[in-house]
Order: C-alpha cells, then sequence, then structure tokens
C-alpha cells in the first residue's frame, strides 16, 4: 500500500489545474489545493468549516448546502453545478463533484471533492442552443418559404425521376394545362407532350438528368386536347428531376405579331420603291409611246404624199423606240425576278451610266449621287438585267441609310486576284487568272444620320493580257 504523507499530497494537488478541496466525514472543509485560493482570491484557511457557503452565489446556497447534505446523510456522490465567486468578483459557474472514502467496515472516514470552472463551456453551450433554435426557425422558414413558392408558383413546377414518372406537381398544372395535380402525379411525363416533341422531350429529361437544363420549348397537351408552348428549365439532385416549365404562348404571339408587321414594313417599303420606280418608268413609257405615235404618224403623212423614199427613217425610229420598250419590260421582268439569267459580255461603266436617270429617280432629292469609273472598262459576263437589279436594290438600301441625305456614291474599279488572294472566296477555284470588274455603292451620310453600309458585288470577267 502507498503512503503518501501530508507533504506530497499538497504537492499533488497544487499541480493539477482543478481546484481541490477535502472534509472530514461530518463535512467540515479542512483541506483546499492552491488553485482554490488562487481562484477565488480568498486568504489560506479562510474559507474551512461551514465558511466555503457564503463563496456560492446567494440565490444558490440553499440548494448547495441541501445537496451537501444530502450527500453527507447518504454518501452518496456530490455532483451540483453552482455560482462561485471568482477573485474578480464575478460569479462564474462551476461543476463541483465529491466522493467519499470509505473504510472496511463502510465507514465514511473522508470526503475528496474537486470544483471546475464551466463559464466557458456553459456560454458555448447557450450559443450552440441558441445557433440551433436560430438554425430551425430559418429551416423552418425557408420551408415554409418553398412550400408557398411551389404552392403559389404561376409556373408550372414538378419532380420527375428518371424514369420519367412524375413525382410531384403544384396547382399551376390545373391552371396551366387544366390537370389536377392528383392527375399528374404517377404518370410518365412523356404523355403530356404531342406525338412529335416526345423524342425531344425525353432527350431533354436524359440531359437534365446530367447537367442543368437550359430552356427547352415544346408542346404539352392541354386537357380539352389543345396545345400550349412551354419552355422547360431543370436539374438535378440524385435520383430527381426538377423542372420549372413557363407558358411561352404569349410570348410566341407577340413574336408573331411582331414578324408580321416587319414583314408589313418590309412590303411597304417595296411598295414605295415600286412606286418610285413605277413612276420614272410611266415616264419612260410615256416618251416612248410619243416617240412610236410621232413616227408613225410621220410616216402616215409621207405615205399620203407619196414620199415613200422618206418613209424608212421614221419607220426606224419608230422600231428604236419600240426596242427601247422592250428594253425597259426587260428590266421589270428582271426586278420581278421571274426572269432566267442570261449571262454575256457587258461594259458596266456604260451600264452604270445608262441607270443614273433610273437611279436619280430612286433616290429622294437630299441625296447627292456620284459615279467613279476607270479611264477604260473591262467586259464583265453577267446578266445586265439581274445586275441592274442589284444596283438598284443597292441604292434603294443606301438611299434609306441615309434619311436625313447624304451622298452616294457607286465606283466601278479593277482587281486582279492571285491564286493566294482568291482563296477563302467562293470562286477560289475558278478566279485564278481572272481579273474583276467590281461595282460598288456607298452611302456617305449627311452627319446628322449615324450609320453606314456598303456592298460590292462581283462579277467574273472576261480573260485579260497582262
Amino acid at each position: 500500500m502507498l503512503i503518501v504523507d501530508a507533504a506530497q499530497l499538497e504537492a499533488i494537488t497544487n499541480s493539477i489545474e482543478q481546484m481541490i478541496w477535502s472534509t472530514r466525514p461530518d463535512g467540515f472543509h479542512d483541506f483546499y489545493n492552491q488553485r482554490w485560493y488562487e481562484y477565488t482570491g480568498m486568504p489560506s484557511e479562510s474559507t474551512d468549516g461551514e465558511a466555503w457557503n457564503a463563496m456560492f452565489h446567494p440565490d444558490g446556497q440553499e440548494r448547495a448546502w441541501a445537496v451537501w447534505r444530502h450527500s453527507l446523510a447518504t454518501g452518496e456522490p456530490y455532483y451540483i453545478e453552482y455560482r462561485l465567486r471568482h477573485r474578480s468578483g464575478q460569479y462564474r459557474w462551476v461543476l463541483g463533484r465529491a466522493h467519499a472514502a470509505k473504510d472496511d467496515a463502510g465507514r465514511i472516514i473522508r470526503w475528496y471533492g474537486t470544483c471546475t470552472d464551466i463559464q466557458d463551456i456553459l456560454e458555448t453551450r447557450e450559443v450552440l442552443g441558441r445557433s440551433r433554435d436560430e438554425l430551425e426557425h430559418l429551416v423552418e422558414r425557408r420551408t415554409l418559404e418553398r412550400d408557398s413558392a411551389w404552392k403559389y408558383s404561376r409556373d408550372l413546377q414538378v419532380v420527375v425521376g428518371v424514369d420519367g414518372i412524375i413525382r410531384a406537381a403544384n396547382r399551376a398544372w390545373l391552371s396551366i394545362l387544366g390537370w389536377e395535380p392528383t392527375e399528374v402525379v404517377g404518370r410518365h411525363h412523356l404523355s403530356f407532350n404531342t406525338v412529335e416533341d416526345r423524342s425531344a422531350s425525353d432527350e431533354a429529361l436524359r440531359t437534365a438528368a446530367r447537367v442543368p437544363l437550359d430552356p427547352f420549348e415544346h408542346r404539352a397537351l392541354h386537357k380539352d386536347g389543345s396545345l400550349r408552348w412551354l419552355s422547360w428549365v431543370a436539374a438535378a439532385e440524385g435520383e430527381l428531376v426538377y423542372a420549372s416549365g413557363r407558358d411561352v404562348k404569349a410570348e410566341k404571339q407577340a413574336a408573331s405579331a411582331l414578324r408580321e408587321t416587319q414583314e408589313q414594313l418590309r412590303q411597304a417599303k417595296k411598295m414605295e420603291a415600286v412606286g418610285q420606280l413605277t413612276g420614272g418608268l410611266a415616264h419612260d413609257f410615256n416618251n416612248l409611246l410619243m416617240g412610236i405615235s410621232d413616227s408613225l404618224e410621220l410616216l402616215q403623212k409621207k405615205l399620203d404624199q407619196g414620199r415613200i423614199a422618206e418613209a424608212e427613217r421614221h419607220v426606224t425610229a419608230a422600231q428604236n423606240a419600240s426596242r427601247r420598250a422592250a428594253s425597259v419590260t426587260h428590266r421589270l421582268l428582271a426586278f420581278s425576278r421571274r426572269q432566267t439569267l442570261d449571262p454575256k459580255p457587258v461594259d458596266i461603266v456604260h451600264l452604270v451610266l445608262a441607270m443614273e436617270e433610273l437611279i436619280r429617280r430612286t433616290i429622294r432629292p437630299g441625296i447627292d449621287f456620284e459615279r467613279v469609273a476607270p479611264h477604260q472598262a473591262w467586259l464583265a459576263l453577267v446578266d445586265s438585267n439581274q445586275l441592274e437589279n442589284a444596283l438598284l436594290n443597292l441604292c434603294i438600301n443606301a438611299r434609306d441609310a441615309m434619311p436625313n441625305g447624304g451622298r452616294l456614291t457607286i465606283e466601278t474599279a479593277h482587281l486582279q486576284l492571285d491564286k493566294r488572294a482568291a482563296r477563302g472566296t467562293r470562286h477560289a477555284a475558278t478566279l485564278s487568272p481572272w481579273g474583276l470588274t467590281c461595282p460598288s455603292a456607298s452611302p456617305t451620310p449627311d452627319p446628322a444620320c449615324r450609320g453606314r453600309s456598303s456592298t460590292a458585288p462581283s462579277t467574273r470577267s472576261s480573260r485579260r493580257s497582262r
């Protein structure tokens, strides 16, 4: 048996961080280690006997005495949490514990106890408890918000398994598609798709099971058999896909109305251009008919006078006027895009010069017109009527780009392309060693009008030696 003397016992107890105390069998405190006095700031031996109870918080003294007397009477271990006065004057929570040492006969020969400061532990416990309550409240609130969003959402909300079976649906199914949520749950999602859209919808579900689904549109079946355009987004969590569907019928109708309005605007602009062209062509036809009519009238007079030899030049004049009228008709047919291509060698500089009067009538008065051409023109293999039509359309586009006026320049230039320069064009295999004659229409808006457009269509010319 190890025997420890008083000096050894005191050294051992002073080496421990806890406050250690001991009492006689009747509970008289006659020993405290140094930690007790350091913690309480009390002088040595000042808390012997029953004086230790004065160190408790007044509100806990009666309870502390009651628990201690119960242990003394029964020999049961002493265990209590109470507030003990610290040397700072503040009361801190302490855990007090004690056990009775007994002889062979079972009689208590001494009590040994400890006091442990648990103030920091209790404060942490309180913070954790408060945090747990706040977290539970936050979870409850978020759950309520989520349930409310699900319940009152105007968009379709649905949970679908990767097998395609619908697990849950919100009330919007009734307002949008006419189906009660209970009629939707348990059915395969493809049963609400048109036959044409089922393959795409099934692929969309497989995609959503792997990665978040980008907006996907399809036609869904209403309960009355009609169709509704829906736009879906979805994401998966585990074996479930969470999807939200928005009714885009109104957006589709608005987009359709916008396209119709834009088409009407294009038609209106086309009719405006046709009106301007019609005015110019009517003037041309009137002049041509006047020429034919005057020639025939003079021819009739010569014939009446018997001057047949002079009749030939009037016949020639009438024929020339007829050919010019035929050319105007040819242009109208080309403009209507009902005539097949008839490529021939054409002097583009001369062609642009012949169109100048028509172009000036097409553009508005506030736009200046300018032609730029090389001194010697190459011939180009092109359908002259189609080229006239293309240039006229370019001029109309340029006019529309300059609502506040400006300058319209039509420039004809010669280009020589080698294989490297021709690479990347549609005709890379056929351009070299051919040259190009390129007419271009370039609008230069007035500074008050912002914007600029430039187009340079190209045609292949005949071979030219260098």
